[in-house]
């Protein structure tokens, strides 16, 4: 299992995995992110869904570092860096967002299209 797979999973309780429940929104949203120390990183969303996000990234970002991402009419958005892989990263967000709000501002199309 790569490492994206591998982040769009869920742990249930008994330690088996879940596919990720929610849908994926690809999208190709230039935005910003913040570092723990507040430095901000340009980032080009690839994909999120109401658990986190996939973006590239030319900076380097640690996985275990907890950064902020700026998104559309919600602003900054907290998350952890659960995989970071040659220029891209995928985060987990600490607060689910509204699948509503996703529907609403990314259009779901096929895996590999942006818009």
């Amino acid at each position: 299992m790569n490492a994206y797979n591998w982040a769009s999973r869920q742990v249930d309780a008994v330690g088996g995995e879940t596919e990720h429940e929610s849908d994926r929104f690809y999208t190709h949203l230039r935005t910003t992110i913040f570092s723990e120390d507040s430095l901000p990183m340009p980032v080009l969303l690839k994909d999120i869904s109401s658990g986190g996000f996939m973006g590239e990234c030319p900076n380097f970002v640690r996985i275990g570092s907890c950064i902020s991402i700026h998104l559309p009419v919600i602003g900054s958005v907290e998350a952890l860096v659960v995989w970071a892989l040659q220029g891209r990263l995928g985060a987990r967000f600490f607060h689910q967002i509204s699948s509503c709000y996703l529907a609403k501002h990314f259009a779901p199309q096929e895996e590999g299209r942006t818009r």
